[in-house]
């Protein structure tokens, strides 16, 4: 992946980092609660290039979202679920891979982030069926929703004041109007409205693993 900003010199050309395994080494090491965005990855190269996917939790706004790419290793799978920053925090969750039926769309892997929301990105005729049946049955056993492509854009917005709960809409395809909503509270306002106590206690019982912001 490649990260392409804007510079602030008008006409100037775009400033784009590589998203290598050297990038996310150079990276400081994300802690407490220090809400900038966070790499987890990737750490490594690996022959499947799927795993090689950039692995990304935006923090910054009132609800937390983690995108996981394509990957499909478990042993990337436990490392985000050793992060305390990761499985306490995400909100929405997109999906590996567009819902394919893998490590990382298992259920102890659910289990452990327990997402509020989570998302795929897929085509209604796409060849391979995705999300799986396998992966909506382990979302539906474990009460999680999910919100698909498939039938219409996904968009999620942060309520008034902003600080405490967000708002999924399911769009009908090829239109803007709303084929079902839905409220939920975000994870961050329950954890920065915890005793100072509490918030080190979640952080920092053991160190966040793979980490990087």
């Amino acid at each position: 992946m490649v990260i392409c900003a804007r510079s602030k010199t008008v006409g100037s050309p775009a400033i784009c980092i590589p998203i290598t395994p050297g990038y996310i080494d150079g990276l400081k090491t994300a802690s407490e609660l220090g809400y900038s965005d966070i790499f987890y990855g990737p750490r490594s190269l690996f022959e499947n290039a799927n795993d090689n996917s950039t692995i990304k939790t935006f923090r910054s706004g009132c609800f937390n979202v983690a995108s996981l790419g394509d990957v499909e290793d478990e042993s990337i799978g436990s490392v985000l679920r050793r992060s305390s920053i990761f499985k306490s925090e995400v909100d929405v969750l997109i999906l590996a891979h567009h819902g394919a039926d893998c490590a990382t769309n298992s259920k102890g892997f659910f289990e452990r982030v327990r997402p509020k929301v989570a998302v795929c990105s897929s085509n209604f005729a796409n060849q391979f069926e995705h999300p799986r049946e396998e992966v909506r049955r382990r979302l539906f056993d474990l009460k999680i929703p999910i919100y698909t492509t498939k039938t219409g854009d996904v968009i999620i917005e942060s309520l008034n004041p902003h600080s405490s709960a967000f708002r999924v809409y399911n769009l009908i395809s090829g239109s803007t109007q709303i084929s079902s909503c839905k409220d939920f509270g975000a994870k961050k306002y329950s954890l920065l409205s915890a005793n100072l106590d509490t918030i080190r206690n979640r952080y920092n019982p053991q160190p966040s693993y793979g980490a990087r912001r």
